[in-house]
């Protein structure tokens, strides 16, 4: 028997070194289990980390029977053998899950050995052969089961519950209160609330589109992938090539406006960021202050600044659509932006019909807009904000509103950027736009309001009208 002041020893070594015994035992005998970093088996290294392992022998015990010897060692910390429903991890401050890199929609176009440069970042173990990465897709973290899978995303896959409040539709079915506006007559239950909102039941088929031939061409085009992160930074700022579909408006004199890219030849924004003043869009933008080592012009009325993948792409604007009813807009560019890098993509619309009637419970907001010390930020910042039903000020039925007391927030310069979240897209996971901020605190630094912004479901019809594909 091991005394207790040795056995602490030993446990402090687990948890801030390595530990060396002859009796670990190799892999795991449990095909439920695996060999890994303590720190990526929460419930065990939680406990060690509030000093349990100091005061309880049998829980000391627990963890020298677990101790184990990984097939390939990539991690000189040492392992234990941790249940698979048990296995977590964390990066730039989000909770994420463990999962092959193909398995992972954020992951699947960096390549395998750009993320093992890395390893104590990203990976969290092997298991037969194969690199498992710490994986923080919201849709993935918190529906693991829909990730890990051969094939992770198919045609049968269910959307995640809805931030609509549910209700009974015809038949028996569940649906979703949701406003009129998002609802298709097909999908349409026969109750009817106030405020013009109904009971809408989701598609027996998950990928039927909404009906407008634009919407198909869409749904064929590529959106909503992220490009290759090269490392990792404060969660507070976003990683270059984190939101390649983000745009930045060009004015003749000073302001500072948002855009996302939609389609590469067009770019979704608020309508009060589009004036005379409005001569161009950025692409591939990171940090606003940040000067190109290297420049080339490409094609008429389209700039690309820089060097080797690192490409910013500034071009003329041809036409400035404006939606009288609505706070958007949306402009048609003068060339169409190059699509095929890393760093400029355009994000996915919710043109399937469950996604239209759809709204996440937590969307990210991404901008140049101003910080909470009242000063316009250079680099890129993102923010996960709650999604608010119900909310005073909040309601009309064509309005989306997040954030507000205590949350993050949009601010003076972010207008025209995006609510953004990963759905279930087609029969992929993919970033899909839920709304165009309009507006938000007056005081970011002390938010008493929600961010609010217009549905982009609510608008599809004028969007798909006003694009010619």
């Amino acid at each position: 028997m091991v005394s207790f002041n040795v056995f602490s020893a030993i446990v402090t070594a687990v948890v801030f070194g390595t530990f060396k015994t002859n009796a670990i035992q190799i892999g795991c005998g449990s095909a439920d289990e695996r060999c890994l970093p303590i720190r990526h088996c929460p419930p065990v290294y939680k406990r060690m980390k509030t000093g349990e392992h100091l005061q309880n022998t049998t829980f000391m015990k627990e963890i020298q029977l677990k101790i184990c010897q990984p097939a390939v060692q990539m991690d000189k910390k040492t392992h234990i053998c941790c249940r698979k429903s048990d296995i977590g991890c964390r990066m730039n401050e989000e909770k994420g899950v463990c999962l092959l890199r193909e398995q992972c929609p954020t992951l699947q176009t960096s390549t395998e050995e750009a993320l093992m440069v890395s390893t104590v970042k990203n990976l969290c173990y092997v298991h037969d052969r194969k690199n498992y990465f710490c994986c923080t897709d919201q849709l993935c973290s918190t529906n693991y089961k829909l990730c890990d899978r051969k094939e992770a995303f198919r045609s049968t896959t269910k959307i995640p519950p809805s931030s609509f409040p549910s209700c009974p539709g015809a038949n028996g079915s569940a649906g979703s209160l949701v406003p009129a506006g998002l609802c298709s007559d097909r999908s349409r239950s026969n109750k009817r609330s106030v405020e013009q909102r109904v009971c809408c039941v989701p598609p027996a088929q998950p990928n039927r589109l909404i009906s407008h031939p634009n919407a198909a061409k869409l749904a064929r085009m590529s959106c909503g992938t992220v490009g290759l992160l090269n490392k990792i930074q404060d969660g507070t700022y976003a990683q270059r090539g984190e939101f390649p579909w983000m745009a930045n408006l060009v004015y003749k004199r000073k302001r500072i406006c948002s855009g996302t890219l939609i389609h590469p030849s067009y770019v979704l924004t608020a309508r009060h960021c589009i004036n005379g003043e409005l001569i161009r869009v950025r692409l591939g933008k990171h940090d606003l202050l940040e000067k190109p080592a290297c420049s080339a012009t490409t094609g008429t009325g389209s700039n690309v600044v820089g060097c080797s993948q690192q490409l910013v792409q500034e071009i003329d604007i041809a036409e400035k659509m404006r939606d009288h009813m609505h706070d958007i807009g949306l402009l048609r560019l003068a060339t169409s932006a190059i699509v095929e890098g890393e760093l400029v993509r355009p994000i996915c619309l919710p043109v399937y019909e469950a996604l239209r009637m759809y709204l996440p419970p937590t969307v990210t907001i991404t901008g140049w807009g101003l910080t909470e010390k009242n000063k316009p930020a250079s680099v890129l910042l993102k923010a996960h904000i709650p999604v608010l039903i119900g909310a005073a000020r909040c309601g009309e039925d064509y309005m989306i509103c997040a954030g507000g007391v205590n949350h993050s927030n949009s601010c003076a310069g972010d207008s025209g950027g995006p609510y953004q979240a990963l759905g279930v897209y087609g029969n992929h996971s993919r970033y899909v736009q839920y709304g165009i901020i309009s507006d938000g605190s007056a005081y970011c630094y002390k938010p008493e309001h929600p961010s609010r912004g217009v549905l982009t479901g609510y608008v599809m019809d004028w969007i798909l009208n006003n694009m010619v594909l």
